[in-house]
This record gives structure tokens, sequence and C-alpha cells, in this order.
């Protein structure tokens, strides 16, 4: 929101706009700082929150780079052929390419290409080529929020009843970004 605010014309950070910002980064603080006596780990804090700000930008590039002209499908093209070349060679720093591989891997590996990738990544950009990047982006502050919980669900850390009230400080900042302004 911040970046569009100064490189794409008309998405001008509003007081209504702040508020929800200011609503939504406290509502991933009081997530990650109460996090019951499990505790969790802040490695994981930092980096859920680093993906998300990640995503952001990505939304922020669609939008502002010359790759804005091009169709949903072929921005896709283009990300997953950069990320291709950057993340292959790197991929065999970190042990042997193909480790014991079995049928549900194969299975998961295809639910991720058909339906993550190949639908909804050019959902995505189709809509970031309607709606503002700027409203689009804030719905990035779940991702930590949702980190918090997945590592409730699974991996059993201890969550305490205000990661809700986190939660809905998320929610209404993103409502109060995304709400239009009454007409009239």
């Amino acid at each position: 929101m911040i970046g569009a605010h100064f490189l794409v014309e008309g998405e001008a950070i509003t007081p209504r706009k702040a508020i929800g910002l200011g609503l939504a980064i406290l509502g991933i603080i009081w997530a990650f700082v109460d996090r019951g006596t499990g505790g969790g780990s802040v490695l994981g804090d930092i980096l859920s929150t680093l993906a998300a700000m990640c995503w952001a930008g990505v939304g922020l590039t669609a939008r502002v780079s010359p790759m804005r002209k091009s169709s949903p499908e072929m921005q896709l093209i283009y990300q997953l052929a950069v990320s291709a070349v950057i993340l292959l060679p790197l991929s065999l720093l970190f042990g042997p390419l193909i480790r014991d591989l079995q049928l549900w891997h194969l299975g998961v590996f295809a639910v991720m290409t058909i339906g993550v990738v190949s639908i909804g990544f050019v959902v995505w950009f189709w809509i970031l080529s309607i709606y503002p990047a700027s409203e689009m982006a804030s719905f990035s502050f779940l991702a930590p929020v949702f980190g918090v919980i997945f590592g409730w669900l699974i991996l059993n850390e201890e969550i305490s009843p205000t990661i809700i009230g986190a939660l809905t400080l998320v929610s209404l900042g993103i409502v109060l970004i995304n709400r239009r302004p009454k007409l009239g």
C-alpha cells in the first residue's frame, strides 16, 4: 500500500486506509507477541511476514512494471521462468534434487501445479488487472495470521484465544482499506 501510494496514480493512502493499515499491523504484532505458553518460532514469524511482504511486492510489480500490459497468463509465465532460472540452481545447494519420491509427492505436486499455480496465480493476476494493487495487497496481512493458526493446527503449537482478537484487527483493517467511500 505504501509503495502504491508513491508509484501508482490514484492509489493514495487516505486517512481511512491509514487507520486500516495500522489496525492490520497491530493485529499481526498481537498475533506474534501473544503466542501462549508454546511460544512458537520467531524465525517462522519473521519468514511468514517477509513472505507476505514479498507477495504484496508481486502485486505492486504487476501494476507498475511493463508487465502490467501483459495478460495474466503471460505474467505468470514470466514469473515462473525467472523463478526457475534462480531457484533450480539454488536447490542443488540443499541436497539431492529428488529425495525418496513417492506417489503422494506427485499428487501434492499435481495439486500445487494445477490448483495453485495454474488457476490461483492466473486469477490473482487477473484480479490485479481490475482492482487497485494497494487494496488487493492488503489481503497479504492474513498470511502471518494463518501462519500462526497453521502452527497450532499442524505443529501442535499452543494458541491463546487472543489470536481471534488479532485476526479481528487484521480483518477490520482489511475492511477499512478496501471499503469504498459513500457517495453523496
